[in-house]
């Protein structure tokens, strides 16, 4: 089956016809008008369904402890430690 309607796409996309006209006019899904008629080629729809295709996002670690290194010798205080890390900014 090469070439589908607006139905046909809509059934295997599990669309509405409207949402296939709207992806159309959109410049989204490319399509023919033969004879009066809306026609899709189904490597169009495969292309549209693969441009479409949602990509996860890298996950990354909600919390990274810090750093043994950075934590300022003979300070016990976490004010000292901060005056500590904004000296270090500076220098």
């Amino acid at each position: 089956m090469g070439m589908l309607s607006p139905a046909d796409v809509a059934e295997l996309t599990g669309l509405s016809r409207s949402a296939i006209y709207r992806a159309i006019e959109d410049g989204d899904l490319v399509a023919s008008k033969l004879r009066g008629r809306i026609r899709i080629d189904r490597a169009e729809v495969d292309a549209w369904k693969e441009r479409s295709r949602v990509r996860p996002h890298p996950v990354s670690a909600a919390y990274e402890p810090p750093l043994r290194s950075r934590v300022a010798v003979g300070v016990d205080s976490v004010r000292g430690q901060l005056q500590a890390l904004k000296e270090e900014r500076v220098a």
